[in-house]
């Protein structure tokens, strides 16, 4: 796992990567309590959370290697898992949070294939605590975090605004635009409400992808895309 320190705002964001494919977990701590955003399991973030209380997660959206370390965190610290109606249904099943047919991402790729096979227990499935239909909002310490269900990448994804300057995005704003292997994308459905959504946010607010780095909102518009899928 690579993990970096990014100052957005007053906040440090700690950020992991799961590299077998660049899925990003972000955490936040204050104190005794930690905010993590799309967990996967790092023994690095075990060091950082030493003599955390309690833990808030919140989810962008139900694919695999954005929830594969909810369990995980659940195992070690007092937990509560927020997401988007859609979201919470689909991270029950398999099928629909794609764990069931993770491994063949990686068919081509016989050495990270093997390690899917080897390394990681599938299928997987977990369970989220409370759940908004549409919006909600999570207040964690002094901190407002806006839960938006969007659609567009997948049927479950979500936008997470932090205090109205750290966007969360996960799949729906990334540098090399969306990541569409998920076939239920709806071009539609993006231009209506995750463009939408996006266009109402100051150019200069920072946004941390499911994939890739982070950089303000400005630098992702240019490239994503408006057109067909």
């Amino acid at each position: 796992m690579r993990k970096e320190i990014i100052k957005a705002g007053n906040v440090c964001v700690y950020t992991y990567s799961f590299e077998l494919m660049d899925s990003r977990m972000y955490m936040i701590r204050e104190e005794d309590e930690m905010l993590v955003v799309d967990p996967c399991e790092d023994d690095a973030l075990l060091k950082d959370a030493e003599g955390v209380q309690r833990v808030v997660v919140l989810l962008t959206h139900e694919h695999f290697d954005h929830i594969s370390g909810v369990n995980w965190l659940k195992n070690h610290f007092n937990c509560q898992v927020y997401s988007g109606s859609v979201c919470a249904r689909r991270v029950e099943s398999a099928k629909e949070n794609l764990s069931s047919r993770f491994a063949f991402l990686f068919i081509l790729d016989k050495e990270k294939y093997n390690y899917v096979r080897r390394n990681i227990s599938l299928p997987y499935t977990c369970k989220v605590d409370k759940c908004f239909n549409g919006s909600g909002t999570v207040t964690w310490r002094s901190h407002t975090i806006e839960i938006r269900e969007v659609g567009g990448h997948s049927p479950g994804s979500c936008l997470l605004l932090l205090d109205r300057k750290i966007l969360f995005a996960g799949d729906n704003v990334l540098g090399n635009g969306r990541e569409l292997w998920d076939t239920k994308a709806k071009e539609q459905e993006y231009s209506e409400r995750v463009l939408q959504f996006l266009d109402q946010l100051d150019e200069n607010i920072y946004v941390l992808p499911g994939h890739g780095d982070g950089n303000i909102l400005h630098f992702f518009l240019d490239k994503l895309p408006c057109g067909s899928i």
